[in-house]
């Protein structure tokens, strides 16, 4: 059993910092594991999660 050759790995990094962002891990770590240099992109792009 392996991965769906469809998945993209930027489709794994956005589900990797979405469930990241569920088990409410800090924002500044996920933005540092990432490689984002401040937390407006995640707050931008993820806010959907934050919010439920």
């Amino acid at each position: 059993m392996g991965l769906d050759p469809h998945i993209t790995s930027h489709e794994l990094r956005h589900t990797h910092t979405s469930v990241l962002l569920y088990k409410r891990v800090n924002i500044m770590t996920i933005s540092k594991k990432i490689g984002h240099s401040n937390i407006s992109i995640i707050l931008d792009m993820y806010f959907h999660i934050l919010k439920s």
